[in-house]
């Protein structure tokens, strides 16, 4: 599969290759192929992140190897100053953006590349507010991993049942939703499960410890999230900053009922889905609203003809076989 997607010389630049990071890596692992080379901040030989990219800076600027490759493609913006040497060097560069970055925008115009690759539409808008010409920007949606054999499995709908995952990082708003449950669920402890590892593992246990109607269990990492969350029916995505919103489609191809918080990235996905509820998460009140609503969607939770509706236009937006068709095409004009 990974080599219908180009046969190009490629070379990827991400500060972290691990795939159980997030959707930027495994992105990453699906353009792999046999003419890949990678540059992380984990191959440099020193411990300091800044001495790592200028070793990797030289060795870009001296490597034969790098000289016939065909196109370069950025994911991490620590590596965008690269981009000056390679298209000095008349090497194709792409600024792979998987986030709608709110901070240090200026970089995109202090180190341009030659096109973008934007995950989501939303993304394409805060390229173009960041000064990126559209023409240069072009939007592949990230595909869904999940495997479309699997059948509905007929759950019992836990209204006090509550899930998430991603990674414990300020931006993904666990904070909040703990918080938020709380405040929401007075009558009834809310059982919450969030699947992920991060900086904030701690602080959200501690603060789960102070709160009387939430009993949160943080599960760490999971190869495969949505089968430990099979008897979940709600899943919570309170981000505060997304470029594209995997779980929300891995969550409405699995069934669930979904609450988001209401930011472009997830809205462009959720807004018409029938069993998907946003909230501002500048509002406790606005995500009682949307809690409330989720509660009352148990007699369409197991309805087999919505079930399959949600699947098939997942599928049909988002599938894996259209997103390496996209690729396929963007690679070509290198050709």
């Amino acid at each position: 599969m990974k080599q219908s997607c180009y046969s190009n010389k490629v070379v990827h630049l991400i500060n972290d290759d691990d795939s159980k990071r997030g959707g930027a890596q495994k992105i990453l692992s699906l353009l792999e192929n046999g003419n890949s080379i990678f540059f992380t901040l984990k191959n440099g030989i020193f411990k300091n992140k800044v001495i790592v990219l200028i070793e990797q800076l030289i060795r870009v600027v001296f490597s034969n190897a790098i000289k016939q490759c065909d196109v370069v493609y950025i994911h991490s913006r620590c590596y965008l100053p690269f981009s000056l040497v390679f298209r000095i060097r008349g090497v194709n560069t792409v600024f792979y953006t998987h986030a709608c970055y709110r901070k240090n925008k200026f970089l995109f115009k202090l180190f341009p590349c030659d096109f973008y690759i934007a995950v989501s539409n939303a993304v394409k808008n805060n390229l173009i507010l960041s000064g990126i010409k559209e023409n240069t920007i072009t939007v592949i949606s990230n595909p869904l991993l999940l495997s479309n054999s699997e059948k509905q499995k007929k759950n019992i709908f836990y209204k006090n049942k509550v899930g998430s995952v991603g990674r414990l990082e300020e931006w993904k708003g666990f904070t909040y939703a703990i918080n938020a449950l709380n405040k929401c669920t007075e009558d009834k402890m809310i059982n919450y499960k969030i699947i992920g590892a991060g900086s904030l593992h701690l602080d959200l246990q501690k603060q789960a410890e102070k709160l009387s109607n939430v009993n949160l269990e943080l599960l760490g990492h999971q190869d495969k999230p949505f089968d430990v969350l099979n008897n979940t029916p709600i899943i919570l995505i309170p981000s505060l900053e997304e470029g594209f919103g995997l779980i929300a489609i891995e969550a409405i191809f699995s069934g669930k009922i979904v609450l988001y918080s209401d930011i472009p990235a997830l809205d462009e996905i959720c807004n018409q889905d029938e069993l998907s509820f946003s909230f501002n998460t500048a509002s406790i009140n606005s995500f009682n609203k949307a809690y409330q609503k989720a509660i009352l969607c148990e007699s369409k939770f197991n309805d087999v003809t919505l079930y399959k509706n949600r699947r098939d236009k997942i599928l049909n937006n988002y599938g894996i076989k259209s997103f390496y068709e996209k690729h396929s095409d963007f690679i070509n004009n290198f050709k």
